[in-house]
């Protein structure tokens, strides 16, 4: 699953998927630091992607 930021409502959103351990959860979010230390998260880096055109 992909959350896109890390406020309240993505907080509760990882805290619900990762207690259940349902699935390793991507969470894009441009403060890096905020999800140091959180368990089945990575940190997406959208700068990394290619723009496709079409």
């Amino acid at each position: 699953m992909l959350i896109i930021g890390y406020g309240r409502l993505g907080q509760a959103i990882v805290g619900i998927l990762t207690n259940h351990q349902t699935e390793r959860v991507h969470v894009y979010n441009r403060t890096k630091d905020k999800l140091a230390g959180e368990q089945n998260v990575d940190v997406i880096d959208l700068s990394r992607l290619k723009t496709i055109t079409m």
